[in-house]
């Protein structure tokens, strides 16, 4: 390879000299991409992410601690103090309508079954009743464009985590008819105008007539046991959806009417149907079964269909009560017969076999085969028009209703939820629990609700609480909650009653900042600007700078094991009252600085101070031991302390994050480890040893059972509305409920039914981008779909795509489409804002990618080759899901044929080879003839030498036959001296002329050795050319420019004998 590379340099400036250097340059190109093509690819950078598991809490800093300097506190000067009392006046108060309403005794009504209407069906008449079904073709789905959901969304009043899904987040109508949750966890939504939905949590995906829906009414929403769904349209039939095609059965058919208001699948895997016209149907697949008011059933429109434990389908009417069909008679139960209404809107048997009706007018009754139990307004029930009814997984009822919203029956008690409690509608016309527990509301204009029943509930606004802006938290001995505000004193609540104690009550000063009940049951109130106050229930006692307090400006308070009270001031230090007087540490004493934000005393009886600048002092009752950064504290500033059952000592800081401290090593945590905000506000442990943090953007829940910390954030849309948690106000009950303050009031999680979710996501891709385009993998066999010219036919495109889902079942592109983009998502309805994914391209990515919310992966320029593309998701359970794989192919270009690369390779090697001999041989004829000219210039020097020794020694002949003729010695001497000069003067010219000859045939053979270069140069490009198609034409050109470069090579070489035969040196004579 280094041969050939070194080749193709030394061929760079006949290329360039060429008339068509351009297509020259073109093959070389292409042959290079052949050899190293497949090497230079990067279709995108790799996400190398092996971090540490989702959840785990592990510390960002360990210190050691650098032990601080002991400071003596001498004698404290005591003040002895007076104050000031006030007698209380009577509160504000203000009686709450309860949310909850106690079942009253409910009305019994005895109905024996035998006493019911009998009606038997003839046999003979059956026949009658069947109508077979014409072949039906089904027609083929146009796939929706899926919609990026917009987050669900709050109202701005809602008291509990309910939140709303409405066309302004993606789907097509606000009138919801029904719902219902496919094997994968995909939400269906029924709209009465707006076709169908389907919702992940991610995306929408519409379906309406423009996709091939018969009517965009739907009424409900059916998955049978083969995972087809059945859509009942009000006006359009009933349609199968198998995932690939729309088959729709309507009256031309067999279907009884094509406005179906239920749909049920028996044990038998048989589908029945109830029609607008009182009728109803079971279809077997092949034929419709039908019974009518003439058959003997009853009433108008069927709307609930049930099969019970006995086999008997049971046929809720809305104004002819319920037929039960037994497979021979029909049994009717009405009003007459003790029904409540006889306007029956859902059916349902519960685990004892009973059977719960839910009616519009009469409310909810069960039946146990010989009483009806009926509840009504008037036993407690908040609406009696009901519109649709479930049981959840753990018994209780769940009913909407028209106009009075949603309520909750859990046997003993109604919950009641409104709009004013959040709902987005107070007509609910579906209901649907999910496998996450959540409950989810259809709505009569106000799109989708969904509850999150045991998350956090709120209490705002005016009239709940008198002033807003919550800044402590307490619950008393007697289980009363007390919340103080900023500006409107206290309120006192217990339960029923809110008691608000203001100025105006007598109270010295209503902005409160913390408050504690002491041993004695007396409150402490601590206030901006008006000292502290103590109340007994009668009387305000106000306590100020004058009685010795340090400062008027009191931010935080705490009663010892010894029964004092230590109050922390803004700027004065603090001060400890003792029931009789107050003694003051301040800096001036060693404290770490004067704006004391907490106060807690550790299991040995130290108080600790957190301060606003100078980190935590301690202070054992002698000496004080000051904490700070270079100490080992991540921040200076100590907003909230906290000892766990450990006793380690956890310290909230500005901008530090939480820091724990066992006494000897301080170990950070921060944003990075996983905490919402680095800016700690409150802490407090549950019974689980589970710490609750309040940041600045949420809470983050710690659990600390294990060898290994692990961390879940609770933000936003995990319920908690207000994300402005007040300093230091939180309050763990005796009802095991955690109360957190805030700018807007109060939020309160009842850990007794708070759980994190152990679910699993369950993971789907869900379409493919090809080249950054919308592809409808569907109709590529459609030669009318535009897509078929751009990505060519997909053969039996229906049964190669993956049924509820676009993307073909294998995907083999050719090299040109290798741009692809995978859409996925995660289905975990417990947070669907939690979900994390990871993928990679197997064959091409090292290693996963980096967590991410996205659910989008983007590959450009895929080189050719095999391919698996994994993705996973994790949730809020911290369990990962299985990996879902699907195989890719990238068709390699025929010029990228193994084949075709060892064939262009060998030919190309040959003719480098072939080129290579050819120069050698070249240099080896041009170094013979310089040799051969250097031995026939060095002859003719020898031969003169030897001329000129001869006529030398004739000189010294002659000089010895006239040595003794003097008379002739001048004459011969001078004969000989003209001799000799004249030899001297051929000498030197035949050496010139030697010189200049060699010099000469030196440059004659360099310039000849470059004139046979250009033409071979020229040779070899044009071979290289016979690679590519070419025309007959141009072949034949580059056939005349072939000879043309022989004929000057030729020619060179005649140029080069001739001119060494005229250049043969004369035959030189003696004389």
């Amino acid at each position: 390879m280094a041969m050939s590379l070194f080749t193709f340099l030394e061929l760079k400036e006949s290329i360039l000299n060429h008339p068509r250097k351009k297509i020259i340059q073109t093959a070389l190109l292409v042959w290079m991409g052949l050899i190293v093509g497949c090497n230079e690819s990067d279709p995108k950078t790799d996400h190398i992410s092996e971090r540490k598991d989702y959840g785990l809490f592990e510390p960002s800093n360990k210190i050691n601690l650098i032990e601080p300097e002991e400071i003596v506190v001498g004698d404290l000067k005591k003040t002895k103090a007076q104050g000031r009392v006030v007698k209380s006046k009577p509160p504000r108060r203000k009686k709450i309508t309860p949310f909850t309403i106690e079942s009253k005794e409910p009305k019994i009504v005895p109905i024996n079954r035998k006493d019911l209407e009998l009606i038997t069906i003839p046999e003979d008449t059956e026949m009658g009743r069947i109508t077979m079904v014409d072949s039906i073709h089904p027609q083929l789905i146009s796939q929706p464009i899926p919609i990026k959901a917009l987050p669900m969304r709050f109202k701005d009043a809602a008291q509990f985590n309910i939140q709303y899904l409405d066309v302004e987040q993606g789907i097509s109508s606000s009138f919801i008819y029904s719902i219902y949750e496919d094997k994968k966890g995909n939400l269906w939504f029924g709209t009465y105008g707006g076709g169908l939905c389907r919702y992940d949590g991610k995306n929408i995906h519409n379906y309406t007539d423009i996709e091939g829906l018969s009517n965009n009414r739907i009424r409900v929403i059916c998955e049978d046991r083969a995972g087809n769904l059945w859509i009942g349209t009000n006006g359009g039939g009933a349609i199968k959806y198998d995932g690939q095609s729309f088959t729709n059965y309507s009256i031309e058919n067999g279907l009884a009417d094509n406005r179906i208001y239920g749909i049920h699948e028996d044990r038998q895997g048989k589908l029945w149907f109830g029609f607008a016209n009182g009728s109803v149907s079971r279809f077997d697949g092949h034929s419709f079964f039908t019974l009518s008011e003439k058959d003997g059933l009853s009433g108008d429109r069927i709307y609930s269909i049930l099969e019970d434990r006995a086999g008997n389908i049971w046929f809720g009417s809305d104004g002819g009560g319920i037929s039960i069909y037994n497979g021979s008679s029909l049994l009717r139960m009405q009003a007459k017969d003790g029904l409540p209404s006889d306007q029956i809107r859902t059916i349902i048997e519960d685990e004892f076999g009973d059977i719960w009706i839910a009616t519009n007018g009469g409310g909810l009754c069960k039946y146990d085969e010989k009483t009806l139990t009926i509840y009504g307004e008037k036993q407690g029930l908040p609406n009696g028009k009901i519109l649709s009814m479930i049981q959840d997984s753990k018994g209780s009822f769940w009913i909407g209703t028209y106009g009075g919203g949603a309520i909750k029956f859990d046997g003993n008690q109604f919950s009641h939820y409104m709009e004013e409690d959040g709902m987005s509608n107070n007509t609910v016309l579906s209901i649907l629990e999910d496998r996450s527990r959540n409950i989810w509301f259809g709505t009569n204009g106000g799109g989708v609700s969904k509850l999150r029943e045991n998350s956090f509930n709120s209490y705002e606004g005016k009239d709940i609480l008198e002033y807003n802006t919550i800044r402590s938290i307490l619950e008393d001995r007697r289980g009363n909650m007390w919340f103080c505000t900023d500006g409107e004193g206290m309120t006192k609540f217990d339960g029923t009653t809110y008691e608000t104690y203001t100025e105006n009550s007598g109270l010295p000063n209503g902005n409160i900042y913390c408050m504690i009940e002491d041993r004695k049951g007396v409150f402490w109130f601590g206030t901006r600007g008006g000292g502290v106050i103590s109340f007994d229930g009668e009387y305000f006692t106000n306590y100020t700078e004058q009685d010795g307090l340090a400062n008027d400006n009191v931010r935080s308070m705490y009663e010892d094991i010894n029964g004092n009270i230590w109050f922390g001031t803004y700027g004065g230090g603090v001060s400890r009252f003792d029931g009789d007087s107050f003694v003051t540490i301040s800096e001036a004493e060693g404290l770490g600085k004067n704006v004391v934000r907490c106060i807690t005393e550790d299991r040995k009886g130290n108080i600790w101070f957190g301060t606003d600048g100078g980190g935590v002092t301690r202070f054992d009752g002698e000496k004080l031991y000051n904490l700070t950064e270079q100490s080992g504290l991540p921040s200076n500033i100590v907003m909230t302390i906290y000892e766990d059952r450990s006793g380690n000592m956890w310290f909230g800081t500005w901008g530090g994050g939480l820091c724990k401290f066992d006494g000897t090593q301080f170990e950070h945590y921060t944003k990075e480890s996983g905490l919402t905000h680095d800016l700690v506000l409150s802490i407090v442990e549950d019974r689980n040893e589970n710490l609750w943090v309040g940041t600045e953007a949420g809470i983050s829940v710690i659990q600390t059972k294990g060898t290994q910390y692990t961390c879940t954030n609770m933000t936003k849309w995990d319920g908690l509305k207000r994300l402005d948690l007040a300093l230091n106000s939180i309050c763990l009950d005796d009802q095991n409920q955690i109360w957190w303050g805030h700018g807007k009031g109060v939020t309160k999680l009842n850990l007794n039914s708070f759980e994190v979710s152990k679910i699993q996501p369950e993971v789907q891709l869900n379409y493919v981008e090809i080249n950054q385009e919308f592809v409808d993998f569907r109709r590529l066999d459609d030669s009318s779909y535009d897509y078929c010219i751009a990505f060519g036919m997909l053969p039996d495109a229906k049964n190669s795509v993956i049924p509820f889902y676009n993307y073909p079942k294998q995907l083999s592109l050719p090299y040109n489409l290798n741009h692809l983009t995978f859409h996925f998502s995660a289905i975990d309805w417990a947070a669907p804002h939690k979900v994390q994914y990871q993928y990679k391209l197997e064959g091409f990515d090292k290693d996963w990618s980096q967590w991410n919310t996205n659910g989008i992966a983007e590959y450009r320029n895929i080189p050719s080759g095999k391919y698996m593309f994994m993705f996973r998701a994790i949730g809020e359970s911290n369990i990962y899901s299985d990996p879902l794989s699907y195989a890719v192919e990238i068709v390699a270009p025929w010029y990228e044929n193994l084949w075709v690369r060892i064939i262009s390779g060998l030919i190309l090697v040959g003719i480098l080879y072939g080129l290579f001999k050819w120069r050698i041989r070249q240099l080896s004829q041009n170094q013979k003839v310089l040799m051969h000219i250097v031995d026939e210039r060095t002859k003719e020097l020898t031969e003169l030498t030897e001329e000129m020794k001869l006529a030398n020694e004739k000189l010294i002949q002659k000089n010895e036959q006239i040595s003794n003729q003097s008379e002739k010695l001048n004459t011969a001497n001078e004969a000989l001296n003209s001799v000799n000069a004249n030899l001297e003067k051929m000498v030197n010219d035949r050496t010139k002329e030697l010189t200049a000859k060699n010099k000469t045939l030196s440059d004659y053979a360099f310039m000849n050795a470059h004139n046979l270069r250009v033409p071979v140069a020229n040779i070899k490009g044009i071979i290289q050319l016979f690679e590519f198609k070419l025309s007959m034409d141009e072949r034949e050109e580059l056939i005349e420019k072939l000879k043309g470069q022989s004929d000057d090579l030729d020619q060179a070489l005649i140029d080069i004998t001739n001119r060494l035969e005229n250049d043969k040196p004369p035959n030189t004579g003696s004389d």
